[in-house]
């Protein structure tokens, strides 16, 4: 991902304002708060591009609000967040004498996992559904 200030990308905006909100999103995983008009700095995007796809973010849960930042007069601006439970990952790891399965939030924490011995080299056995 490049984003260099005063650079919008011109990419179809198949999905509403959710199209190029991964380049925020991106920004934001690594769950530091910013407000909107951090991000508009940080990516070279209009304010009103950067607030509709906060939103869209928002709407889909994966990012959230992270309180308020200090005012330098006026209403104080919100900050954002990424959100690691909006969703969950399911991991499975099949070795040669193992079988994982683990279920993650979207920050990689693990949790639940189950730890199976497998001897996959002994092939595939019957199972009976019930």
């Amino acid at each position: 991902m490049s984003l260099s200030p005063g650079t919008e990308h011109s990419a179809p905006d198949h999905g509403g304002s959710l199209a190029r909100a991964g380049d925020l999103f991106q920004l934001l995983r690594d769950g530091k708060a910013r407000t909107r008009a951090e991000l508009a700095l940080t990516t070279g995007l209009a304010r009103s591009t950067v607030a509709a796809r906060i939103d869209a973010l928002i709407a889909s849960g994966l990012v959230g609000a992270a309180g308020e930042a200090n005012s330098s007069g006026g209403r104080p601006p919100s900050r954002f967040a990424f959100n690691p439970a909006a969703r969950a990952v399911l991991a499975v790891d099949v070795g040669a004498t193992h079988v994982i399965v683990a279920v993650t939030d979207l920050s990689g924490r693990v949790l639940a996992e189950r730890r199976l011995a497998q001897d996959v080299a002994a092939g595939p056995r019957r199972c009976s559904a019930g």
